[in-house]
Parts: structure tokens; C-alpha cells; sequence
């Protein structure tokens, strides 16, 4: 439609559609179906024609979790043979996707730095956050920026627009009381404000 919502029109019509996001040079859309009776990504004109599968019977399974800022590479989220949530980089020109990191762990909620350098993404052990960490887009340098800390960490996290740090609330179960951090890459406190009436974070 419309930016003011006028000349409404319906892109699809089959199965269950979502996970929209816009190509680079804003001529088509790829998004998720399961039309073909399994979620797969799929990739159509702007005007909803020519509709098809995107690498097919590659990435059947996988959910978009999000397009990077110059919206060459897609992370997608994937269970494996142990049914726990990896999550893979797909190079949108190469067509061909790569595990960003691996291990027992799951790890889930990846979010692109502005910058593009880095991903941020919650590590999880037996549906238990351990944290917050950060990877480079080649799968390299995985790291905590929370380790430091003593108490849980929420899912719920924000970069600053410069993608040199990361906000968060931390929650200390013992006295129920939350703190939002302010941290940088390296996980070092910048800043640390009491949260106790904060449910979101947004710049």
C-alpha cells in the first residue's frame, strides 16, 4: 500500500506468509511460507508476481531472524539433529548459508550491529539464558559481554547507533530488583541505571 495507506493490495494468497523484509534495491521481497507444507524462504517481485522458492530445498526449516543493514547476508534460525536453535548467515548474491556458531548450546535473538562487523546474540543452556554474547559475521571471536556480571540477563537487548555497545536489563532474583547496563564490546560497564520499572529498552 501506500505510505498513506491508500491502494491496498494482497502479495499472497497461499499458505502461511511471514518475516517480510525488502531486498537491497527494494524490487522484491523475500519472506517465509509454508505453502509448500514446510517453512521455506521464498522471494517475489514487489508487485507480488513471480512468486518462487529461494534456494530450494536448502533452507527448508530455517525461520529469518533479520537482514543486515546493507542487505547482502540474512540470519536465519534453524533446529538441529539435537533439536536445539543454531543460527545460520545466507549470502543473499553467493546463495550458499554457513552456521555462525555451533556447540550444545543454543543460542538465539541475533541482532546485526549498525556497523555490520558484529552479531549479538543470547546463549541458552537448557532453556536457561547464560547471556549475552557477540560474534564476528564469520562465525569468529564469540564472546560474553555479560559474564562480568553476577546476576541473570533478560533477552532483551538494544545496540547503540554506533554499534559500539550494547544495553540490557539485568535482573537480581535474590532481592528482585533490575538494572539496565549500558555496556561496550568488550563488556565493559559504562553504565548502570536501576530498572526496577522498566520493561523494554529503546533509543
Amino acid at each position: 500500500m501506500d505510505a498513506d495507506g491508500s491502494h491496498k493490495k494482497a502479495l499472497t494468497n497461499t499458505g502461511w506468509n511471514e518475516f517480510l523484509f525488502w531486498s537491497a534495491d527494494a524490487n522484491s521481497i523475500i519472506f517465509m511460507s509454508d505453502r509448500s507444507g514446510v517453512d521455506e524462504v521464498y522471494v517475489m517481485n514487489k508487485d507480488g508476481s513471480n512468486q518462487r522458492r529461494y534456494l530450494p530445498n536448502i533452507l527448508a526449516g530455517y525461520d529469518i531472524m533479520s537482514w543486515s543493514p546493507d542487505r547482502k547476508l540474512l540470519l536465519l534460525s534453524s533446529r538441529n539433529s539435537a533439536h536445539l536453535d543454531h543460527i545460520y548467515v545466507l549470502n543473499i548474491e553467493a546463495r550458499r548459508s554457513h552456521s555462525l556458531v555451533a556447540g550444545d548450546d543454543e543460542y538465539l535473538h541475533p541482532q546485526w550491529s549498525p556497523d555490520q562487523r558484529r552479531i549479538a546474540l543470547t546463549r541458552w543452556h537448557q532453556n536457561q539464558i547464560v547471556g549475552i554474547y557477540l560474534i564476528d559475521t564469520d562465525g569468529s571471536n564469540l564472546r560474553s559481554i555479560t559474564g562480568a556480571l553476577k546476576f541473570s540477563v533478560t533477552p532483551d537487548y538494544i545496540w547503540s547507533a554506533d554499534g559500539r555497545s550494547v544495553m540490557f536489563i539485568s535482573q537480581d532474583d535474590r532481592n528482585r530488583s533490575s538494572f539496565v547496563y549500558w555496556v561496550d564490546v568488550n563488556g565493559n560497564v559504562l553504565h548502570r541505571i536501576p530498572a526496577d520499572n522498566i520493561d523494554a529498552l529503546l533509543w
